[in-house]
Order: C-alpha cells, then sequence, then structure tokens
C-alpha cells in the first residue's frame, strides 16, 4: 500500500511540474502548490495526492495572486 500511495504523490507531482512549466512559474511557487495540496489531500482524508488536488491547489494559487 505504500507504494501505491508514494506512486500517486509522484503523480501529483509530476502534475504540479507540468503545470509550473507551463504557466512558468518559480520553484517557490511548486512547492506552495504541493503544500497546499497536501493540505487538500488531508482535508479529502484521501491515501494519496492526485492530479484533481494539484489543480485544486493552482486555482486557489492563481485566485490569491489575482486578489493580491
Amino acid at each position: 500500500m505504500a507504494v501505491a500511495a508514494r506512486r500517486r504523490v509522484h503523480g501529483g507531482a509530476a502534475a504540479a511540474a507540468g503545470v509550473v512549466d507551463g504557466l512558468g512559474l518559480s520553484a517557490r511557487a511548486y512547492h506552495r502548490i504541493l503544500r497546499v495540496a497536501r493540505t487538500i489531500v488531508d482535508l479529502d482524508e484521501s491515501d494519496g495526492m492526485r492530479e484533481a488536488h494539484v489543480f485544486e491547489a493552482v486555482q486557489y494559487l492563481l485566485m490569491d495572486r489575482r486578489v493580491g
């Protein structure tokens, strides 16, 4: 089970890396996305990070940039 969860985290991290490259975000933004995505995973009580968690975290980051 730990291996499967680890794969899902890597899949989420790969999705985050793709978003960072696509939007031209910084390394700091990449780590912020992962941190928020991990919080979303905890709130969702999921056993691993999925792309949906990463994309939700990206939406929060972009919304914060528009407001701030």
